[in-house]
């Protein structure tokens, strides 16, 4: 990769210690609407992250 190079970027932390559903979650971005789980299909919704020697 090069120097100033431009990614998208998201990072998400879940926690489920064993109930049926996920007891916890957050994001390193604001999800809009109902949805919540859209990081994994859109990549409309990442930051942008620089990359730099």
């Amino acid at each position: 990769m090069r120097k100033n190079k431009k990614i998208g970027f998201a990072l998400a932390y879940c926690d489920n210690d064993g109930s049926a559903e996920r007891e916890n979650f957050i994001g390193s971005v604001f999800v809009p609407g109902e949805d919540k789980n859209q990081g994994w299909i859109n990549a409309d919704i990442f930051g942008t992250l620089v990359l730099e020697e």
